[in-house]
Parts: C-alpha cells; sequence; structure tokens
C-alpha cells in the first residue's frame, strides 16, 4: 500500500469537510491501493483537492456552482450526484440548484439540462431536500 503525500493528505482532509469522512474514507481506500487506478486515485486527490478546491479565491459555494456547471455540460450524471451533495453542504439550496439548470438551459441545451434535472431531483430527494415533484422522466417524456 503506497504512503500518501503531504498534498494527497491534504487533498483528503479538504475532502472530509466538503463531503463527510466516509466518502473521504472511500477516496483515501482507492488513493492508497497499489493496484489498479491507485495512482489516477492519489493524482485526482492532490489536483482536484489539494490544489483546486483547497486552494484560496473563490468561496466553497461559487466553486461548486462552476463544478456543478461543467458537470452539466459534460453528462457526467454519477459525478454530478456527488457534487449536488456537496453544494448543498456549501449552502446551496433547492431554488439555486432550479436557477442554476434555468442559466445553463440555453447554453447545455434542453435534453442535456432535463437530464441533469433527473439527477439533482433524484439526488435532493435522496437527502431530504425535497419531497414532491416530478421530473420530465417520471412524467414519461424522457
Amino acid at each position: 500500500m503506497p504512503k500518501l503525500d503531504a498534498d494527497c493528505e491534504h487533498g483528503l482532509e479538504v475532502l472530509k469537510q466538503m463531503a463527510g469522512g466516509a466518502f473521504a474514507d472511500g477516496v483515501r481506500a482507492f488513493a492508497e491501493t497499489d493496484g489498479f487506478g491507485g495512482e489516477m486515485g492519489r493524482i485526482a486527490v492532490r489536483a482536484c483537492f489539494a490544489e483546486a478546491w483547497g486552494r484560496e479565491g473563490l468561496d466553497r459555494k461559487s466553486k461548486s456552482i462552476a463544478i456543478i456547471s461543467a458537470l452539466v455540460a459534460m453528462h457526467l450524471s454519477a459525478e454530478l450526484k456527488n457534487h449536488v451533495k456537496i453544494g448543498v453542504n456549501h449552502g446551496l439550496t433547492v431554488a439555486d440548484f432550479e436557477s442554476l439548470l434555468i442559466q445553463l438551459q440555453p447554453y447545455v441545451g434542453v435534453p442535456t439540462a432535463s437530464n441533469a434535472m433527473i439527477v439533482v431531483m433524484e439526488t435532493l430527494r435522496e437527502i431530504g431536500q425535497i419531497k414532491d415533484g416530478k421530473s420530465a422522466k417520471e412524467r414519461g417524456l424522457l
């Protein structure tokens, strides 16, 4: 098992603050492996969490908005789900998510925004932020 360097440890501490200990522990286990993907995990922890999220500049709520926007545009639903949870931890509200998707819709297209809306709604339901409303998929429109 590789020993993580100081940058990885810093990145994991930032991730723990953002997403909680259980999530950070899972990423740690992945980054500590010497098997397939372990080095990719260590690079991601350094680049994403130690260097990008851990640096001064934008506040974390603004960083969440930027990351969520990029993930929506790239159609990365699984990672979007993680960052919706992180965004809530950084103070984003249900209204903020809806406004963000409305803002993105003309730029990323209706199908992309609709797909993201499904992921956002499912995630917000999962963490108890919304209880009602149906997505286009649930209405049989997608």
